[in-house]
C-alpha cells in the first residue's frame, strides 16, 4: 500500500506562517524583522511600508505601498497572510496635523479593513503607554483595564487612544480574529532619537512643571520589538503593557546627569511651547502643549501581564536605560570639548609638513 507521506509521518505543520508587518523598513520594523526570525520563524514575512526594508529577513518580501492604499487587502490575500502586525504611525509631530491623523488613523481603519476583508486571523497592533494619557489621578501603576484617557491635546497619544479604538470595534465586527494590541512606555537605547528621547539629554538643567517631579519609566528599543515577536509567537488576545523594571524621578534623572533642576510654572512654560509651535520652530523637537501633562503627572504601567501571559521579561531595567542615555551624552561632550584641541593639532601637523603657513607667516590682511 503507497504511503501518504514520502516520511511516513504527516508534516508537523499544514499551514503556512505568513506575518504582514507594516512600518517594517522603520526603527523597530527592523528591530522586529530580527526579533521574529528568532522567535518565530515564519515561512515568508510581508513587509508593507513606503520604501524596502534594509535588512534583509529570511522569506521578507518588500510591498512598497502607503498603509492607506485601499490595494491592501489584495496584497494580504495574494500572499496567504494569517498573521497582521501593525507598526506604521508617525511619532514625531507635524505640523500637518490633518496628515498625521490621516496616516496614523486613516492607515489603521485600511489595515484592519483589509485584514478582515482577507481572512486573516491575528492582529497585533502598536500602541501606546500614553493612550491611557496623563492625569493627576492616575494610580501609582496603570493596569491594562484601565481608561484610556489621552486627550487630543496631545496627538501621538489621542491617536494611539483611537487606534486601539479602532481595533476593539474591529474585533467586536470579527469575533473569529485574534486582536492584540501592546502598550510600551517611553523607549530608550542608543538608536533612539526623537523628541522625547532629546528631552532628556542636552539641556543644562532639568525643569520641574510646577514643581513636580514624576516617576518616569523607560523599555529598551530591542526589548519592544522582543514583545511584539513573543505576542506574535503567544497568539493571545487582549492589551499588554511592555514596560522596563522600575522608575525613575525627574530628580534622580537630574542627580545621574549631574544638573540642577528647576521649577518652571505650567503656564509659563505651555506659553513657551505654544510660541515654538505656532511659529514652526525646532522642526521634530517640539510638539503641541498637550504634551507637557505627561511631564507633570504620572502615567507609569504595570507590566505583570506581559510577563505571565507572554513571557516578556526586558532586558534592562529603566534606571540602566537612562544611566546608558546619560554615558552616551558625556561621550557626546567630551568629543565636542576635544574638537577645538583637535584643530590646532591637525592646523599643527599641516604647518610641520609644509602643507600650510604657520600664523606668523601670512600677510596681513589689507
Amino acid at each position: 500500500m503507497r504511503q501518504k507521506y514520502p516520511l511516513g509521518r504527516p508534516p508537523l505543520r499544514w499551514k503556512l506562517k505568513v506575518v504582514a508587518v507594516t512600518g517594517h523598513a522603520g526603527f523597530i520594523g527592523q528591530r522586529f524583522l530580527r526579533a521574529l526570525e528568532e522567535i518565530v520563524r515564519p515561512d515568508a514575512i510581508v513587509g508593507i511600508d513606503v520604501r524596502p526594508s534594509a535588512y534583509r529577513a529570511r522569506g521578507l518580501i518588500d510591498v512598497v505601498k502607503d498603509v492607506r492604499d485601499p490595494s491592501l487587502v489584495d496584497d494580504l490575500r495574494a500572499h496567504g497572510v494569517d498573521t497582521m502586525v501593525h507598526l506604521a504611525f508617525i511619532l514625531n509631530p507635524m505640523f500637518d496635523e490633518a496628515e498625521m491623523a490621516s496616516i496614523n488613523l486613516g492607515g489603521t481603519e485600511n489595515v484592519t479593513g483589509a485584514s478582515g476583508a482577507a481572512g486573516v486571523k491575528h492582529l497585533v497592533a502598536m500602541s501606546s503607554a500614553t493612550a491611557y494619557g496623563a492625569h493627576r489621578d492616575n494610580p501609582a501603576a496603570l493596569k491594562e483595564d484601565a481608561a484610556l484617557r489621552a486627550e487630543p491635546a496631545f496627538a501621538y497619544g489621542y491617536h494611539k487612544r483611537r487606534l486601539e479604538e479602532i481595533c476593539w470595534d474591529f474585533a467586536r465586527r470579527f469575533p473569529g480574529v485574534t486582536v492584540t494590541t501592546l502598550r510600551p512606555c517611553i523607549v530608550l537605547g542608543p538608536h533612539v532619537d526623537n523628541y522625547i528621547s532629546a528631552s532628556f539629554s542636552g539641556f543644562p538643567l532639568a525643569p520641574l512643571l510646577d514643581g513636580l517631579s514624576i516617576p518616569w519609566q523607560f523599555v529598551g528599543e530591542d526589548d519592544v520589538a522582543r514583545a511584539v515577536a513573543l505576542a506574535v509567537k503567544a497568539g493571545l488576545g487582549g492589551a499588554f503593557n511592555v514596560v522596563g523594571a522600575g522608575v525613575l524621578t525627574t530628580r534622580e534623572m537630574a542627580k545621574l546627569r549631574r544638573v540642577r533642576t528647576v521649577k518652571i510654572p505650567y503656564r509659563v512654560a505651555k506659553s513657551l511651547n505654544d510660541f515654538f509651535w505656532s511659529r514652526h520652530l525646532f522642526p521634530g523637537r517640539v510638539a503641541p502643549s498637550g504634551i507637557l501633562d505627561y511631564f507633570r503627572y504620572p502615567w507609569v504601567a504595570d507590566g505583570k501581564k506581559a510577563a505571565e501571559k507572554l513571557g516578556f521579561v526586558p532586558s534592562q531595567s529603566s534606571y540602566e536605560l537612562f544611566a546608558d542615555v546619560v554615558l552616551r551624552e558625556q561621550a557626546k561632550d567630551a568629543v565636542n570639548a576635544q574638537a577645538p584641541l583637535l584643530a590646532k593639532l591637525r592646523r599643527a601637523v599641516e604647518i610641520a609638513r609644509g602643507r600650510a603657513m604657520p600664523p606668523w607667516a601670512q600677510s596681513p590682511r589689507s
